[in-house]
């Protein structure tokens, strides 16, 4: 079927064709399952299942719930259809990337119906029209300045806390930040474990990997009453972070802000 599929794209030229960015990212719910990829310099998150949520916009609501993708800046995405990769034996997938070409967020499809609804999707969405040079992108507009972290923390609590997270079940919301796009998904911790440079973290369906040691620093942040964990690069960039997943869960909010405030 795959190489049906394939052959079928080369007859028809339609091979990485680029589609509207915001009727491809709204096109994603549509699909039965999927495999989300995202990663960044120094962490990879990886989540199968069904969007809940697929946001051209500026802020990450953590109300919603279930695997969730925003994208924060149009202007500098563009959207492509992929078909299947024989090469990397990859299936099809809707490919978001950045105007200089560095890719921030794959979807899979998995099933012979995602597969014909992407086939679907190239036909009959409209091609992307000339991008706008880089020096016309224009970004949503931020509300108001990012606060100062809380404190940063001693990196070597970080095994042991996410070992205590696991043991204690606490829902949680993971998100990976790469570029201009945000990937989260909410769960509560199954598993912490690693293997060789790497930590594995995995939460349901999702699974988070990354080098403890090319994270610059742990730090707590409050912002919009929501406080996290945040990984930061060692040159600055927000990688990915942690925050307590349903609010008004077994009063998962306090637990979780006094778990943070008692990091050295």
């Amino acid at each position: 079927m795959f190489i049906d599929q394939t052959e079928k794209h080369r007859a028809t030229g339609r091979i990485c064709s680029a589609v509207d960015l915001q009727l491809a990212a709204g096109y994603l719910c549509s699909f039965e399952s999927i495999v989300a990829v995202t990663a960044n310099a120094c962490s990879v998150m990886t989540t199968t299942g069904v969007y809940r949520g697929v946001h051209v916009s500026q802020d990450t609501d953590l109300r919603n719930r279930g695997l969730r993708l925003y994208v924060h800046d149009s202007s500098l995405t563009e959207a492509t259809v992929s078909p299947v990769d024989h090469a990397s034996r990859l299936p099809p997938s809707i490919v978001f990337q950045e105007r200089g070409g560095r890719v921030v967020h794959r979807s899979y499809m998995t099933s012979v119906c995602d597969e014909l609804a992407l086939d679907f999707l190239q036909m009959s969405l409209p091609a992307c029209g000339p991008q706008a040079d880089a020096k016309d992108a224009r970004p949503f507009p931020v509300r108001g300045s990012r606060p100062l972290p809380l404190k940063t923390i001693d990196r070597q609590v970080i095994p042991h806390l996410l070992t205590y997270l696991t043991a204690l079940r606490m829902p949680l919301t993971i998100a990976v930040c790469s570029g201009t796009c945000t990937h989260c998904d909410d769960g509560a911790l199954d598993d912490v474990h690693r293997d060789g440079d790497l930590l594995f973290v995995r939460s349901g369906a999702t699974a988070l990997s990354f080098d403890p040691a090319s994270i610059g620093s742990w730090r707590v942040r409050s912002e919009l009453d929501i406080i996290r964990l945040e990984a930061v690069s060692l040159g600055g960039d927000e990688l990915f972070y942690l925050t307590a997943g349903h609010r008004n869960h077994c009063n998962a909010t306090e637990s979780w802000s006094e778990i943070l405030a008692s990091l050295p």
